[in-house]
């Protein structure tokens, strides 16, 4: 699943990019969901191992530091201290993978989670690359906590192997994405997973089509829930040098409308929604967010966090009874969409190789790749 010339660029990026403050080592942020509140907690580490190798095109969750595991735990059981009671839903992650031994260690793991076991909440959620997975491991944290209702979040993305070598450099096979899924649900344990819309050399219908078709795949997989991500445009990301340079567009939220609308048709409330918004305080970790044009954007923003609290479809109705010029415009846009998807994305290649400098010899490679594993795109639309 490898693609050495998506690598090569990311690779490139990670290097130019401004490492974390280190004197923030932990962050946290609530609001309301599922009628409770909902906490997420992420700590510092040295980063997602895929990342520093040449990760995903879309992603910059920051290069950081290695952290000394107390202090970690102390930091944590701190913010626990003070969140207010009682939780709905307690997210702790790294950066990366919580199950990556070289990101966290064992040690620093279990000791989260014993501090979870203490703490009041109905659920709690962690997130790791499906490759980091072992039975051994979620076993272990089942023990510590103790507790009925705990989930793990994993990155999907995009379930078209096309899509995830050729547009997001996942470095991630569907089979191994669904082992982790069985060793989950033999643990007893729930899955949910996240996908993408509005994935780097899409064109904006193909990503709602990709979107959707992930989601299906993925539970028939056996995932319990689905989190839709809408792309924001980060700093130090491939997808924010294509912006730069006219090859990529931010994904428009009534895109984000339409999946839902259609994916709740299918999955009714198993399907949720994330980073519709940016979270962010500082206005340098995001370049650009969907949207909607000004004079309806407030009144979206406002239904996706009721969707979010609720996944209700009533409020999916009143989503899609909004009308705007701006609507308007997106679904001409949508419906007059007639580019190729194989020849859009070798294009850019072809204009990323001359201002990365990459190698005319892994660029031919990868160009011949795409092309002759094109029918899976094409099988997967």
């Amino acid at each position: 699943m490898q693609n050495n010339f998506l690598k090569e660029i990311t690779k490139k990026i990670h290097s130019e990019r401004t490492p974390l403050n280190i004197n923030q080592k932990i962050y946290h942020r609530h609001e309301t969901v599922d009628g409770g509140v909902f906490c997420e907690i992420w700590f510092m580490t040295k980063g997602c191992k895929h990342d520093r190798e040449g990760g995903c095109t879309m992603c910059n969750y920051g290069k950081g530091h290695e952290v000394a595991d107390d202090e970690i735990i102390s930091l944590i059981k701190e913010t626990l201290d003070k969140l207010p009671l009682p939780l709905k839903q307690l997210v702790i992650s790294p950066s990366g993978s919580m199950f990556d031994d070289e990101e966290v260690s064992p040690y620093l793991r279990e000791e989260i989670f014993r501090l979870v076991s203490e703490y009041n909440c109905e659920k709690f959620i962690t997130e790791s690359r499906a490759d980091t997975l072992t039975r051994e491991k979620l076993d272990k944290m089942k023990n510590i906590i103790n507790h009925s209702n705990i989930a793990i979040e994993l990155g999907l993305e995009s379930a078209n192997p096309w899509v995830l070598k050729y547009c997001i450099n996942k470095n991630l096979a569907l089979t191994d994405f669904k082992n982790a899924v069985d060793l989950i649900k033999e643990a007893g344990l729930q899955v949910t997973t996240n996908i993408s819309l509005g994935s780097a050399f899409l064109p904006e219908e193909q990503a709602i089509k990709d979107t959707l078709s992930s989601i299906k795949w993925a539970f028939e997989a056996g995932v319990d829930t689905v989190v839709v991500f809408p792309i924001h445009i980060k700093p130090g990301t491939l997808i924010n040098a294509m912006y730069k340079n006219n090859m990529y567009e931010c994904i428009s939220l009534w895109s984000l409308i339409d999946v839902l609308q259609k994916a709740h048709n299918q999955f009714d409330q198993r399907v949720e929604i994330s980073w519709y918004k940016n979270y962010y305080n500082d206005k340098k970790k995001i370049v650009l967010s969907p949207t909607t044009c000004s004079k309806c954007r407030k009144s979206i923003i406002d239904l996706l966090d009721e969707y979010k609290d609720t996944c209700s479809s009533e409020v999916i109705q009143k989503l899609v009874d909004i009308k705007c010029d701006c609507k308007t415009q997106w679904q001409e846009k949508i419906s007059n969409n007639k580019v190729d998807t194989l020849e859009q994305t070798l294009n850019y290649y072809e204009k990323l190789a001359a201002i990365f400098d990459i190698d005319r010899e892994i660029q031919e490679e990868i160009i011949r790749d795409a092309r002759i594993n094109s029918y899976i795109l094409n099988n997967c639309e």
